[in-house]
């Protein structure tokens, strides 16, 4: 059967068990248009507000918004049972409550499934909070989890993945976070200040054209922390002012999962680390290969080791990256690789005394194209690390033409790599960086043109 509800308001219901404002149930389809609930209880069990039941929901819900609903058990605005599939567009959900049960998803849990995806566009969760266990907006049991365009702001879980916990190993192919913003959400007790990935099992994770700000965890991963799975891509995201309040990876940790970073930026991200791990920007652990590519880390801080990254038992391959202003209290103040680790290095700018290679760790390769000057950021005191050129560089929303200086990362990437995305004149040749390879890569002028 299809239920379809719109324009309705749902203000202080209270449901003894499960749902406190509507209960639909499995096999149906559903359509939730401009609805509003505020308020509701479900006092023992499921759905703060509303319950979607057992199996197989279908439906849509959109423009609706979930404000202060709360539950004992899982989801405090929203329960999706197995194999529900769900596309939530424009919806808001803020200061919505679970945990005084078992306590599953400060505003949505979702049951998930080998076969559910359950996609969130275009919505807010603003002050959602798990006060019991982990997922202080969202906790996914399984299944595929599609963040795009969202925005996750403050938000707090007890324990893990302060606004996004998703769990089982099993079923959790293909996570995706696009367009998406995560702000000062915090893990309480534990780990993941924004996201926690238990694991990604057969397909591949992706992070892509999203922010992490001020995210923290009183443990590891200030920001997103994967423990498992077959690959994670991330790309074109920018992760700031992060922490690690005890343990390691500033921003973010990551445990035997082969790992894209690519024309992202870490900056100011910091880790206090009480295991002998560091990374004030990145923990990379376990038998797995890491590449960085266009990657700019500036002002990360290691308590322990590694100021932007610490690599413990795997392969790291860095090329056409930034690493200035980065410190580790012990060794490597921008990378510390771990005895029987290996690093693939070149065409990248680096400050002093960066790295440290431990007994027994190895470089396969090294110096083709490092520099060690400063690279000339447009303002980092106000977090702008674009590059300096008379020729063009991107402010805002424009290129301007107020430099006098030319910074030595422009055309000085590494040669194999493609500079297709840069506009003209690029030098035939790719910029070091957050913004090589970008329509926002700084203007190298080496045809003697300025481009306005």
């Amino acid at each position: 059967e299809t239920c379809t509800i719109s324009n309705c308001w749902f203000t202080a219901n209270t449901a003894a068990s499960d749902a406190g404002a509507f209960y639909v149930s499995e096999g149906d389809y559903l359509y939730l248009y401009d609805c509003g609930f505020t308020n509701n209880t479900a006092t023992a069990d499921y759905g703060g507000a509303v319950y979607l039941g057992g199996t197989r929901v279908l439906g849509v819900a959109s423009n609706c918004t979930f404000q202060s609903n709360t539950c004992a058990d899982y989801g405090g605005g929203l329960f999706l049972g197995t194999f529900t599939n769900l596309v939530v567009a424009q919806c808001g959900f803020r200061n919505n409550t679970c945990g005084s049960g078992a306590g599953y998803g400060g505003a949505v849990y979702i049951g998930g499934g080998a076969v559910s995806t359950n996609v969130f566009t275009n919505c807010t969760f603003v002050a959602n909070n798990n006060v019991l266990t982990a997922g202080g907006a969202i906790y996914a049991a399984s299944g595929d989890l599609r963040i795009l365009a969202s925005t996750f702001a403050n938000n707090t879980a007890n324990t893990d993945g302060g606004a996004i916990f998703l769990a089982d190993a099993n079923q959790s192919p293909s996570p995706r976070f696009v367009d998406s913003s995560f702000s000062n959400n915090t893990a309480q007790t534990a780990s993941g200040g924004a996201i926690y990935l238990q694991s990604i099992d057969s397909g591949s994770g992706l992070i892509s054209n999203s922010t992490f700000y001020g995210n923290t965890a009183a443990t590891a991963a200030g920001a997103v922390r994967l423990d498992g799975g077959t690959a994670l891509a991330v790309a074109r995201s920018d992760f700031v002012a992060n922490t690690a309040r005890t343990q390691e990876g500033g921003a973010v940790r990551i445990a035997a999962v082969p790992s894209i970073f690519r024309n992202c930026l870490f900056a100011r991200n910091s880790c206090s680390s009480g295991n002998s791990y560091g990374g004030g920007a990145l923990s990379l652990i376990g038998s797995a290969t890491f590449l960085v590519d266009g990657v700019t880390f500036f002002g990360n801080v290691s308590a322990y080791d590694g100021g932007a990254i610490d690599l413990q038992q795997g392969t790291l391959r860095l090329t056409n990256s930034i690493f200035q202003n980065n410190t580790a209290r012990w060794t490597g103040n921008s990378i510390h690789i771990d005895a029987n680790d290996y690093i693939d290095m070149g065409y990248c700018n680096v400050n002093t005394n960066f790295i440290q290679v431990d007994s027994g760790g190895a470089y396969r390769n090294y110096g083709a194209g490092i520099s060690w000057v400063d690279p000339l950021f447009a303002d980092a005191d106000a977090d702008d690390y674009h590059v300096k050129s008379p020729y063009g560089r991107w402010s805002v929303d424009r290129f301007v033409f107020t430099d006098t200086q030319t910074s030595p990362c422009i055309d000085t990437g590494n040669p194999a790599s493609s500079y297709a995305e840069e506009t003209e004149d690029n030098g035939d040749r790719v910029n070091m960086g957050r913004y090589g390879n970008t329509a926002e890569a700084s203007r190298s002028g080496h045809s003697g043109l300025v481009l306005i």
